[in-house]
């Protein structure tokens, strides 16, 4: 009975904190919007609404970049929820996959949803400087998969990074020619299932163990 008591008590007590964080964070949030439309002139329609709402756009578009982002978000959520329920006593070698691959489909996920890296391109700085931390953090997620190749499906991270090469070789093709859009985000948005395929693999693997 004193067990159950206290398990209920706990989760109260977490309950009370989960809703106090996020209530603080919408207020956080909302005021940042009322700021923005009081002291920047930005209204707060074109905030909060969806953007082909915004702009009366028919409701298909940007659907494959959406798609990409929703795969890059589970992703990340899926290798970093793994990485963190191992606990620090036996998250051994999966560590540092799961870690690297979470923060790095994080980032990807921001920057694609946000266009980070094309909107801080405009102030001058060459865009291979702004992907730099989501190149580290690629790198370091491949050692650690080349480390672990024999128990996990490489062959499906290795065929992600392909896709990814081949997108940025058709991005930086210096002229345009019929198709290349099809296939640079083509080749992008397979390269994204795959890297989800293999983050899910890699945590159920890491779990199980």
């Amino acid at each position: 009975m004193h067990n159950s008591r206290s398990i209920t008590l706990g989760g109260s007590r977490m309950d009370i904190k989960v809703v106090s964080l996020v209530t603080m964070i919408i207020l956080v949030i909302t005021a940042l919007v009322v700021a923005a439309d009081t002291w920047w002139g930005i209204d707060h329609h074109d905030l909060m609404r969806d953007p082909n709402a915004i702009a009366n756009h028919p409701r298909y578009f940007g659907i494959i970049s959406n798609l990409g982002v929703v795969l890059w978000i589970a992703s990340a959520a899926v290798a970093l929820q793994a990485y963190a329920s191992l606990g620090l006593k036996r998250r051994g070698e999966f560590s540092g996959l799961l870690f690297s691959g979470g923060i790095f489909a994080t980032l990807m996920g921001l920057d694609d949803l946000f266009m980070l890296h094309e909107s801080i391109s405009v102030t001058g700085l060459a865009e291979p400087l702004i992907l730099l931390p989501h190149a580290i953090f690629l790198a370091v997620c491949c050692y650690y998969a080349w480390l672990m190749r024999t128990e996990t499906p490489w062959l499906v991270l290795g065929a992600a990074i392909t896709s990814f090469g081949l997108s940025l070789l058709f991005d930086l093709y210096p002229s345009y020619f019929p198709g290349q859009m099809l296939l640079e985000e083509g080749f992008k948005l397979y390269g994204i299932f795959l890297f989800s395929a293999y983050m899910f693999l890699v945590g159920h693997a890491a779990l199980r163990r």
